[in-house]
């Protein structure tokens, strides 16, 4: 079937904008399974129409806080499969590369939209609900050590009031209590992890924001269906800083360890199971430090150039945010 023929049966020509009412409609859970299903559908036969809209767009308009050394078709192909993405609600996309990374990606995100019913879609916007309502609460009234934490990370630990600044001190004491109680020492905790963690993955995925390719690797919720106590859960950030990754739970459905290489997520699972060479992931650290030292250097030789306002990328639309 030719495109324009797809077109007419599923309506319309897509845009840009009602990607961007069809995302506000998900998170507001204004939209039903089958609506969803059909704008997918839609979106797909509508590809050459997207491309050629981003294609009207500067660089500027479509990385605005820079592209780093993409060119603008590189970033056009990231917007593309973003919005894509957007219809599997933020799932990561786990497929083969070989032989035709494409089609394989589009059969991936095929499989997850399918998966879609009313349901999936309002418990997704109750979940988004939920996650802005826990954000909001931790900046402006914290009480629990993990809403103490996203406070810090946003605001600083000097915006504490003095009766905050007592009562996360407190919660501090009383995890340090609970460590020992449970573990012993330091070095018991460590030991453990090869026994108490298991990961997932990892997972091909987008940036939500900044829409560079992403491996995930997540939490087994089977083995562990409660979070993991929190000494445990920083470690494991610890290691994944190790291979230049870091946690993220922005989407929920993308939450987990993330890495901007499928080499580095392989490596920090092997390594938290311990079945990995010490010496060779010290290399690989050595390694990451020096491109990216080398990456830097680039970046700031480009901004005196031209004079750019930022090395990263950002999409054309607020679909991220």
């Amino acid at each position: 079937m030719t495109t324009n023929a797809q077109n007419e049966l599923h309506g319309r020509v897509y845009t840009l904008a009602e990607h961007e009412e069809n995302v506000r409609r998900l998170k507001s859970g204004e939209i039903t399974g089958e609506e969803w299903k059909a704008a997918y559908e839609r979106l797909k036969a509508s590809k050459q129409s997207i491309i050629a809209e981003l294609g009207r767009k500067t660089l500027k308009q479509l990385a605005p806080r820079g592209a780093r050394r993409d060119k603008k078709a590189t970033v056009i192909v990231r917007i593309w499969e973003q919005m894509l993405q957007w219809y599997a609600l933020g799932r990561a996309i786990e497929y083969s590369p070989f032989p035709n990374p494409e089609r394989a990606f589009l059969e991936a995100v095929d499989a997850a939209v399918a998966k879609v019913n009313d349901e999936t879609l309002r418990k997704y916007a109750e979940d988004v609900r939920r996650n802005a309502e826990a954000f909001k609460k931790a900046l402006e009234n914290p009480e629990t050590l993990e809403e103490f934490e996203t406070f810090i990370r946003f605001k600083g630990i000097g915006k504490f009031r003095p009766k905050q600044t007592a009562f996360y001190k407190e919660l501090k004491a009383r995890e340090q209590l609970d460590i020992g109680n449970r573990y012993g020492d330091p070095k018991t905790i460590v030991e453990g992890f090869s026994q108490e963690v298991r990961l997932t993955g990892p997972f091909s995925s987008n940036h939500p924001k900044k829409n560079f390719p992403l491996w995930i690797v997540k939490i087994d919720q089977e083995k562990h269906p409660e979070k993991l106590p929190l000494t445990l859960f920083k470690e494991l950030c610890r290691m994944a800083s190790m291979f230049g990754g870091w946690w993220s739970s922005y989407v929920p459905e993308q939450a987990g360890f993330q890495f901007k290489a499928v080499e580095a997520a392989r490596h920090f699972m092997t390594f938290v199971t311990g079945s990995v060479d010490r010496a060779n992931v010290l290399a690989t650290c050595e390694e990451r430090k020096v491109e990216a030292a080398a990456e830097t250097l680039g970046t700031k030789a480009e901004t005196f150039a031209t004079g750019a306002e930022g090395a990263e990328f950002a999409p054309v639309t607020t679909l991220g945010a």
